[in-house]
């Protein structure tokens, strides 16, 4: 068998040249990216559901014969000559490889990450499998192992935070698999992901390899396996510790460096950050049983830091009691303790398999809110944490106009088939929405967005009305839990209320106030008119309702729009809401029960707009351009419901 090491892709007979990784700049690179990568990522390669997937991040500043054996078991004579052509490379990426690369040759320590999961899959697949965990991970860009549309990643980005946080972009993996290869179980192979430069005398694409030459005569590296990768990886410090039948994969980030940060942090204030991010974002996960956090840290030989990721996090503490409270449900919530649960349905659209053809006809699906109101104050106050089945916090999502209160509120909105999970829905009420949801999220799997390439290209219409919804629920319900009481319906004995009652006589019963959201204004130009789509809201009440709205141009100088804008054309957005125009108000009549309305309004074409005669600009007065780019659009919404007809 040939010797192992690095082979680098020549350049391409196009000669074009790669600049480095483009998929890195999705993500805001810090601790906590990292570890939700990670963790989501291990996490859905969990082998049953009856054993959790336990993964250990072990930071090691290597010194002395550590760090020898590490440079020589990963070649790197010959990556060095790699990363020297890369720092010759000019700007800020060839100047972050001649710092790190300086690093490495003159300190007395090389710091570097090892990751290993226990109870996963494996890095299971061939050389050349696309749809394989070794392939996603290993070889491919952009490419996810498995069509599975309810687990936790989708794009295949994740694994270039991985990279990101190597100095000289360089990760070695290994892996015990839990299906046996025809070459074995145990697997060694390594990536650099390097932009083009000159090395050897020649000029290179970037990707480099690290694994054994193909035996077929291809110019590329292959997969180490059996007892040598087992020696190459206990070398490299990170040895096979998976027992008898148990399976997963081990990840080494050489030269471990955080892109934010300007200069190295001490192990222990790195290793406490990830303990506590794991906690921050697996909460959900770490309270059903599903995954177990270590994080250790070792200078040189001494070890500094070894913490369990737990429930014991204070800013997590009041979401956590909300899976399984104590006491029971209030209808408003006022003191500490109290909480509520409500139902919610979210209308998700029909989704298609390829082009047209529909795979569900879609439906409404169920979530679960929680409110509670805690007297402990975190970052995270006033905020629900959005939950799904992958079991990870996608986003501590704050509501606007939260009601004021001396205490904090604290919620969880449960989605898909987190709610199976904790018993509150069957499971095929559930997968419709885990699926949709999975859709909604980006890359970096932190939010729920109706603009997603995924979204649009595997759901018909609806998906935006369906997340506005969703959200929307969520506040109105807020609102509702938190908000002043209203006034009692006994209105005690006559007498007494007149002469308490400073008026002329019984007060009218108070209007709900109409709130807007969601708005989005944009100017067309070459239509000359303005577009703005959004959404009202009221509370609940027995009767039909009715708004007015109007569109009014501001400036930030010294100058005034004399008048509202006229109104072109509407567009109703939900169902059974009637929209109409009326001399330049948009009234929007809503049905009794229902509490939203979205639609969408252009303004006339606007040929021309008076300025106010001060202005010192006269020459400018007419020019459309110049006042588009100097105003901005108020949009003014009131309730309509006793409007004189």
């Amino acid at each position: 068998m040939a010797e192992q090491g690095w082979i680098f892709d020549s350049l391409p007979e196009s000669l074009a040249k790669r600049g480095g990784s483009p998929e890195e700049h999705v993500f805001s690179l810090s601790i906590d990216t990292l570890v939700r990568e990670v963790l989501q990522n291990s996490h859905d390669q969990r082998l049953g559901e009856d054993k959790p997937v336990r993964v250990e991040f072990r930071l090691h500043d290597l010194k002395g014969e550590a760090k020898s054996r590490l440079l020589a078991a990963i070649d790197w004579t010959v990556l060095e000559e790699h990363l020297a052509g890369m720092s010759a490379v000019r700007g800020p990426l060839g100047n972050t490889f001649k710092r790190e690369l300086r690093e490495i040759r003159t300190r007395e320590f090389l710091r570097v990450l090892y990751v290993t999961d226990h109870g996963a899959k494996g890095l299971l697949g061939d050389e050349d499998v696309d749809a394989s965990n070794f392939g996603a991970l290993c070889r491919h860009v952009l490419n996810t192992s498995e069509d599975d549309q309810e687990r936790g990643g989708s794009y295949g980005l994740g694994k270039a935070v991985l990279w990101a946080f190597s100095g000289v972009s360089t990760v070695i993996c290994t892996s015990r698999l839990s299906e046996p290869n025809r070459h074995g179980t145990s697997r060694l192979f390594g990536r650099a992901n390097l932009a083009y430069h000159k090395a050897h005398g020649q000029e290179w694409e970037g990707l480099g390899f690290f694994g054994h030459p193909d035996p077929e005569g291809r110019r590329r590296s292959v997969s180490i396996w059996g007892d040598e990768a087992e020696s190459s990886a206990e070398a490299m410090g990170m040895p096979f510790q998976w027992d008898g039948n148990e399976s997963g994969t081990g990840i080494l980030l050489f030269d471990f460096n955080e892109p934010g940060e300007e200069e190295d942090r001490p192990l222990i204030e790195i290793a406490t950050d990830i303990q506590r991010a794991a906690s921050r974002w697996f909460w959900p996960c770490l309270k059903i049983g599903s995954l177990a956090v270590r994080t250790t840290a070792f200078d040189g030989p001494d070890q500094v830091f070894d913490e369990e990721s737990t429930l014991d996090l204070e800013e997590i503490a009041p979401f956590v009691q909300l899976v399984g409270p104590s006491g029971e449900q209030k209808e408003r919530l006022s003191a500490e303790g109290d909480w509520a649960q409500r139902e919610l349905s979210v209308r998700v659209p029909s989704q298609k398999a390829s082009g047209t053809d529909v795979v569900d006809d879609g439906g409404d699906s169920p979530a679960v809110l929680r409110v509670g109101i805690s007297g402990a104050e975190s970052q995270w106050s006033e905020r629900i944490a959005l939950v799904r089945g992958a079991g990870m916090v996608v986003e501590y999502w704050k509501p606007p106009s939260v009601p004021d209160s001396d205490l904090n509120l604290y919620g969880i909105c449960l989605a898909g088939l987190i709610v199976n999970t904790l018993g509150l829905h069957p499971e095929e009420e559930c997968h419709r929405l885990e699926r949709f949801l999975r859709a909604a999220e980006p890359p970096s799997h932190n939010e729920w967005i109706a603009t997603t390439r995924r979204l649009k290209g595997n759901y018909g219409r609806g998906s935006q009305a369906a997340l506005k919804k969703l959200f929307a629920d969520i506040r109105l319900h807020v609102r509702e839990l938190c908000g002043a009481a209203p006034p009692p319906g006994d209105r005690g004995p006559d007498a007494l209320r007149k002469r308490l009652d400073p008026g002329k006589g019984p007060k009218p019963p108070s209007v709900p106030k109409v709130e807007l959201e969601h708005v989005e204004a944009s100017f067309n130009h070459e239509n000359n008119e303005w577009e703005v789509e959004g959404e009202i809201s009221r509370r609940a009440t027995d009767e039909a309702w009715q708004a007015s709205l109007c569109l009014m141009l501001v400036t930030d100088g010294g100058s005034n729009i004399k008048r509202r804008l006229d109104l072109g054309s509407v567009e109703t957005l939900t169902d059974g809401v009637v929209c109409t125009l009326e001399d330049r108000f948009l009234l929007i009549s809503v049905p009794a029960g229902e509490t939203h309305a979205r639609f969408k309004v252009w303004s006339s074409p606007l040929h021309r707009i008076e300025l106010e005669p001060n202005n010192k600009k006269k020459a400018q007065r007419c020019n459309l351009a110049v006042v588009a780019s100097r105003t901005g659009l108020t949009v003014d919404v009131k309730d309509a419901s006793k409007r004189k007809r």
